[in-house]
């Protein structure tokens, strides 16, 4: 007599296969919202450091060209915007400090902001507009006086990150930023 080796069915049962599923639909539930967290923390993050860098690169060409240097609201990438809207900054000469880029002033960097990403600037601003002195030094726009004070508030109206919020400060020392939790709301 022949005995044929017994070989055991390959493959998955239907309870295998159902707590498989059942595990991986219960580790998504869970990761689902750490990674939306992350991603909104990062965009945060981003354009909070490239509006500081922005800012820094405003400081330092007004002291190299020893001249005044602006950082504005754009929506365009090449003029300034008053009206509050963030959709985007640009750095600029501004020899003559009027709030415009005017013919012989040069647009130094551009940059654009996600929609999703609200900045706003207090009203310390003087109209979406930081403006340095060739000394280094901020001054604000609507009157010419050393800034003291000014504020962007870069948010994200959610409450994943619990902080969504981050405030860059600027003043004659220089620039900073915080963190802060606003129940999902942006000022």
């Amino acid at each position: 007599m022949i005995f044929m080796p017994h070989h055991p069915a390959q493959g998955f049962t239907l309870i295998e296969t159902m707590v498989t599923v059942a595990v991986a639909g219960i580790l998504l539930a869970i990761g689902i919202p750490s990674f939306q967290s992350a991603m909104n923390s990062s965009r945060l993050t981003s354009t909070t450091n490239e509006l500081i860098g922005g800012l820094n690169q405003a400081r330092s060409d007004a002291v190299r060209l020893n001249s005044r240097v602006s950082l504005c609201a754009s929506a365009d990438g090449a003029s300034c915007t008053a009206n509050g809207d963030w959709a985007g900054w640009i750095v600029f000469t501004n020899p003559n400090d009027n709030a415009a880029v005017d013919a012989g002033e040069v647009v130094l960097r551009a940059s654009t902001i996600r929609p999703t990403v609200p900045v706003r600037a207090n009203a310390v601003m003087g109209g979406n507009i930081i403006t340095f002195s060739g000394d280094g030094l901020p001054h604000a726009a609507a009157t010419g006086d050393p800034l003291i004070g000014g504020v962007v508030t870069v948010c994200i109206p959610t409450t994943q990150p619990a902080e969504n919020t981050r405030t860059i400060t600027i003043t004659p020392a220089g620039v900073r930023t915080a963190r802060a939790n606003t129940a999902g709301a942006c000022p």
